[in-house]
């Protein structure tokens, strides 16, 4: 655990350090992240969420701007941090609890390891396939079009898709899912679609 824990409080620091972070967002990512401290596979998932995105936000950053007011916002807050990990942190929370013994075997709050990373990959899976749409797909040259009834819209119209973004999307949720598969093998597939399904399902409402 403490590696983990470190890992964990390193990633905080140096987001604030270089401005991926507000001060706000940084002590977030720490409430957030230390209960996954409980096993370095949930570490390992954040982290490489957090980088794979922030690597792909900057990327074309220019660009971007001149799309959408949305793309300026290059340091995330308190606000957003929470809204991508407060779930999965909860479910982290609770193999916490119940790893050290303060959660009983027989409670209905117990739940076993494997379906706590499980819930909590899907959901990475998911944010990592939206996030990888979302920037990559804001580089595109090809056309959008709206997911509800395909019709061809501007970029950075909420619901619009691109050949490009979508094929971000597929490696966004994949590479969540090779990762999560390493640690609890059998579980590439259905976090991989489940995660890509669940970014389609954002896309439409």
């Amino acid at each position: 655990m403490v590696i983990p824990l470190f890992s964990v409080s390193a990633i905080s620091f140096l987001s604030v350090l270089l401005r991926l972070l507000t001060k706000s967002g940084g002590l977030a990512a720490f409430i957030v992240g230390f209960p996954c401290s409980v096993d370095l596979s949930y570490v390992t998932l954040i982290f490489w969420f957090f980088i794979s995105s922030n690597i792909f936000s900057k990327m074309g950053e220019q660009s971007k701007v001149q799309i959408s007011d949305e793309y300026r916002k290059s340091i995330r807050g308190a606000k957003q941090v929470y809204y991508i990990g407060l779930i999965p942190s909860l479910f982290a929370w609770i193999d916490l609890l119940g790893q050290i013994g303060c959660i009983p075997n027989n409670s209905s709050w117990y739940l076993q390891h494997e379906k706590a990373f499980f819930i909590f990959a899907v959901h990475y899976a998911a944010s990592n396939s939206d996030t990888w749409a979302s920037e990559v797909g804001a580089l595109s040259v090809g056309k959008v079009r709206l997911i509800t009834n395909m019709k061809e819209v501007p970029k950075g119209t909420d619901g619009g898709i691109s050949l490009l973004g979508t094929f971000a999307a597929v490696l966004g949720s994949l590479s969540i899912a090779v990762l999560a598969n390493y640690f609890s093998s059998g579980i590439l597939w259905p976090v991989f679609i489940i995660g890509f399904i669940g970014n389609i399902f954002d896309s439409v409402w």
